[in-house]
């Protein structure tokens, strides 16, 4: 009797103290978590002493239970809102579940951003407060659980808990209470395990887990990545090489230069449709210098034509040369070449910020405004032509033939080649891009062939960003 005293003291003494606890953090007051872990410690030895267990817990009392409907909806329903803490419970079904039947719970009970964080066969969770389900896994299965399966159920992610429910076994048999394993089932000869993660070796894509695929190495990857040897990679990675560049002046500091790298790659990713895969376009910066000839004389008025040209192919094939030497052969996607002073040159017939040859050229620019002025010169690099000057329509020539596309090169005009625009060539002499107001590759010049205005804008206009989109879809397939 006394101990039955005791008790009911301890009892009355605990609820007292959370009660008062309530009230302190009700008025505003902080309470120390530990402090609370340790009340919770407490509560859990008295109620083993008192009913030989700790506190009730819902979840766990479900485990091996043969369960019905409704009792599922409250066992996801606690699960998802954490009243079952780091439990994993096993339970069998006896009833079967549809996807809308686990959409339609979700949305009842408002879990699952009401149904709409429902994923099936994840490789890993997603920490966003999903469900995750992995079921029967044939052609997308309509009962992604039928009756007599025997489930688990537990969260898992961070930094919101995912509730994971996965198939175990099957047949379960309510009488001698035994079950199957898990069945593997098949996709012709492949066996649909979907237990195989990122890099794990495989035969076919059945084994990987449903965010992968058995690439052609035999490894699971995400769609779009290959494997490399030690990680799942881009399969057409977007590789900007960027070359400090020393033309007598000296090169940019090493620091200046990686943080200009990176914030060049970044506004030609938010400008261009690799915006929709950033994740594929890196910058590359080698510590190592490459020597050109000086660019000073191709801002001069003295100097004639052929001189420049031959600074001009030089400059290229140092360039090229130096991506070679520095261990980047065919390694890269475009080259940016970054010079130690504003302007690539300033002289007698004004100054130029930044050039290229054309297709697939290297890109050399100076140091100001040098993301929008390389991301110029890198939309030349993939065929496009300078708004105003370079975009005016062409109309027949001398044969009575006209330019298919309608846009012509600079030296256009009414004498304007022939034939349409070839990808990768102005063999044509034709430009891929419409002639259009706001765009990054406006360039007035005077004396402007073509007779078109155009305004800058820190973008690409329609016609230009719609062929840069043929252009970059392979980098994000």
């Amino acid at each position: 009797m006394m101990e039955i005293d005791m008790i009911g003291s301890v009892i009355i003494g605990m609820a007292v103290l959370i009660v008062s606890l309530l009230i302190i953090k009700f008025m505003g007051y902080e309470v120390q978590i530990n402090f609370i872990k340790k009340i919770k410690e407490a509560i859990d030895s008295l109620s083993s002493q008192v009913f030989g267990r700790k506190y009730y817990n819902i979840c766990e009392s479900y485990n091996e239970s043969y369960i019905s409907f409704t009792d599922f909806q409250t066992l996801l329903n606690s699960f998802y809102k954490k009243q079952c803490e780091n439990s994993r419970v096993t339970i069998m079904l006896s009833f079967s579940l549809t996807r809308d039947d686990i959409k339609e719970i979700s949305e009842e009970l408002g879990i699952a951003s009401g149904g709409k964080m429902i994923i099936y066969g994840l490789a890993e969770p997603l920490g966003a407060g999903a469900i995750i389900v992995e079921g029967n896994f044939s052609s997308k299965a309509r009962f992604p659980f039928k009756a007599n399966d025997v489930i688990q159920i537990w969260i898992n992610g961070t930094p919101e808990r995912d509730v994971l429910i996965n198939l175990t076994g099957v047949d379960y048999n309510v009488n001698d209470q035994t079950f199957k394993p898990r069945p593997i089932e098949y996709e012709g000869i492949c066996p649909i395990t979907k237990n195989k993660n990122r890099g794990d070796e495989c035969i076919c894509s059945g084994e990987c887990r449903a965010d992968l695929r058995c690439e052609e190495t035999g490894h699971c990857c995400p769609r779009g990545r290959t494997w490399n040897g030690n990680s799942c990679e881009f399969i057409h990675p977007f590789k900007i090489l960027f070359i400090r560049l020393d033309d007598g002046s000296g090169s940019v500091d090493e620091t200046q230069f990686k943080s200009i790298a990176k914030s060049t790659k970044e506004l030609w990713t938010e400008l261009t449709p690799l915006e929709k895969c950033t994740g594929t376009v890196t910058e590359i910066t080698p510590s190592s210098i490459c020597q050109i000839p000086s660019q000073n004389d191709l801002c001069s008025g003295s100097v004639d034509d052929s001189a420049k040209d031959k600074i001009f192919r030089d400059t290229i094939s140092n360039i090229f040369s130096c991506a070679k030497t520095f261990g980047y052969e065919n390694d890269y996607t475009r080259i940016i070449g970054v010079l130690n002073r504003n302007t690539v040159c300033s002289g007698s017939i004004g100054s130029m910020e930044g050039y290229t040859g054309g297709y697939n050229y290297p890109v050399v620019v100076g140091l100001n405004k040098l993301e929008e002025v390389a991301s110029h010169e890198m939309g030349h690099t993939f065929d496009l032509c300078d708004e105003g000057y370079g975009g005016g329509y062409c109309t027949k020539d001398s044969d009575g033939k006209t330019c298919l596309s309608g846009y012509c090169t600079p030296d256009g005009g009414i004498g304007c080649e022939a034939g349409d625009y070839i990808g990768g060539s102005y063999a044509s002499s034709c430009c891929p891009n419409r002639p259009q107001k706001d765009s990054i590759m406006c360039k007035k010049l005077s004396g402007d062939p073509c007779k078109y205005e155009c305004t800058y804008a820190d973008k690409f206009a329609s016609y230009s960003y719609d062929h840069l989109e043929k252009e970059m879809s392979k980098y994000c397939e």
